[in-house]
């Protein structure tokens, strides 16, 4: 191959390299910036229904939670759930898990979840509106509420530190907005 086609096919691929790191630049940093603004706020009073017809009210909840983003369509949302439910069997009376499926009916919900291992409840978002009051735009989304209904942490993705902070959080009710 001549230099100056070897150095063309170099200049094209780094062409797309720096697109797709400042495309990737454009897309997850305000995201992650968008939901870290929340920390450090309280949540209002909430009350939503379960696939199961239950419903849970904020104002009845004592103990810190976690609402866990998700979708039955998302591969790392599935891989957090076996997790979640290990959390949620570890503090069984000292953390609440709420499951909110983003966007999905009922229907996918259940046939999704009949036969799974899932510990925790599971709500349905079908028209993103609770979704939308967290401003959620990425899957999965983990955002961790003291018992004093104030949003500690937001963690996009499978979070690395997850059972870190949820220790911290139930054990010590302690401030995890800047680790991670």
């Amino acid at each position: 191959m001549s230099k100056n086609r070897a150095f063309a096919v170099n200049l094209f691929f780094s062409i797309i390299l720096i697109s797709l790191i400042i495309f990737s630049l454009i897309t997850v940093i305000p995201l992650v910036i968008t939901n870290q603004s929340i920390v450090g706020t309280s949540i209002e009073p909430f009350t939503v229904r379960t696939t199961n017809s239950e419903l849970i009210s904020l104002n009845d909840i004592d103990t810190p939670f976690i609402l866990f983003f998700w979708a039955s369509w998302c591969d790392p949302c599935r891989k957090l759930i076996p997790t979640l439910t290990k959390i949620g069997e570890k503090y069984r009376e000292e953390l609440l898990i709420v499951g909110i499926n983003h966007g999905e009916s009922i229907n996918e919900i259940n046939n999704y979840s009949a036969g799974k291992d899932i510990q925790f409840p599971l709500v349905y978002d079908e028209d993103s509106l609770f979704s939308s009051k967290f401003n959620i735009k990425s899957l999965p989304t983990l955002i961790l509420v003291d018992k004093d209904k104030i949003i500690k942490k937001v963690s996009i993705g499978n979070p690395i530190f997850l059972r870190f902070d949820v220790d911290k959080l139930v054990e010590k009710n302690q401030d995890l907005s800047n680790e991670e």
